[in-house]
């Protein structure tokens, strides 16, 4: 069956005016994001994960490039195609706590939505269908008349995730949603999150750092560094057969939960030179270059496109790597 784009993005940018010039917080960016499926975009912290999304969905406007959402330029939509774009489009954020009013309940800022987008007919109505989305995300009826600070973290995400559902959205942009969860947690949430697509069929972007948890959640990853997309495959392809430099570096990193794995495999981490320390780097090749092991003369005088191997694996690398043949664990590069 042929895939439906959602969104369509492209040569998307996000510039911030600083005393030093222009920080580009995301730098010419172009992707696709398909109905039902979860993308994970990830990279390290600063890299313009959050603000590549919250740029998608409209809450930054862009400096360049054009977002589209079912052929529609998201950033050009007025009146009742805004509107019903808003609704459309939902967020669940980092920090469940601060993004929860303290001073409505529960059962109100879930009836919020409901309330603006009209989706329900009478107060009864309405009451049934917080009701319904509090069970839908674990919680119960009760639970509507207590207030944000009642409740555990997980259980606060959960209510942030009622509120997103509350007005039957096509797609959720998931922030980060179980960084600041305990471990156990942050399973209940993900596993929470699976379901719900299946049940409602979901799209998903789900941004996080998280690699083994991006892995198990996302059908493709996207990776990001310095406001570049520089990967981008199938969840398995990425894991087992990264192309750019960076993605490698990125996985060495994930920890096995195994000791005695995890003490073999110390030599094989690829440990990157710290960025400030790294040297300086030309505006006009790849951002990348200064911490590069493979970097040639060519990466430091143009910037490489994101280019498509031939399978659907994008990668922006003037020389991508390969892995052909070499297990996850016998994977061992030298910078």
């Amino acid at each position: 069956m042929e895939k439906q784009t959602l969104f369509h993005i492209e040569n998307l940018s996000r510039y911030y005016k600083t005393n030093r010039g222009n920080l580009r917080a995301v730098d010419n960016v172009s992707f696709d994001i398909y109905e039902g499926e979860t993308l994970g975009l990830v990279g390290e912290s600063g890299c313009g994960k959050t603000t590549c999304g919250r740029t998608l969905i409209g809450l930054y406007t862009q400096t360049y490039g054009t977002v589209y959402y079912r052929g529609k330029n998201v950033h050009t939509l007025k009146g009742n195609e805004k509107k019903s774009f808003n609704k459309d489009i939902q967020m669940v954020f980092q920090d469940a706590y601060s993004s929860l009013d303290p001073r409505m309940t529960v059962g109100d800022i879930i009836a919020e939505g409901i309330e603006i987008h009209h989706l329900a007919g009478s107060k009864k109505e309405r009451d049934e269908q917080v009701c319904h989305y509090l069970e839908l995300v674990g919680l119960g009826a009760e639970h509507r008349s207590r207030y944000a600070h009642e409740f555990s973290g997980g259980q606060r995400q959960r209510i942030g995730i009622a509120r997103a559902l509350a007005v039957q959205p096509s797609f959720i942009l998931l922030d980060e949603p179980i960084s600041a969860l305990d471990v156990s947690i942050q399973a209940q949430i993900v596993n929470l999150l699976m379901e719900l697509q299946k049940k409602l069929g979901l799209t998903y972007m789900f941004v996080a750092h998280d690699l083994s948890m991006v892995r198990i959640v996302s059908d493709r990853v996207a990776v990001m560094y310095l406001g570049n997309l520089v990967e981008l495959a199938s969840s398995d392809e990425i894991y087992y057969n990264p192309l750019h430099p960076y993605t490698k570096a990125l996985y060495s990193s994930v920890p096995i939960p195994d000791p005695e794995l995890e003490s073999q495999r110390l030599s094989e981490k690829i440990v990157l030179p710290d960025l400030i320390d790294s040297g300086p780097r030309t505006e006009e090749g790849c951002k990348f270059a200064n911490r590069c092991g493979y970097c040639t003369k060519k990466c430091t005088e143009s910037s490489p496109a994101l280019r498509d191997d031939g399978s659907g694996h994008f990668a922006a690398c003037h020389n991508p790597l390969s892995n052909e043949g070499v297990s996850v664990r016998d994977r061992q590069i030298v910078f």
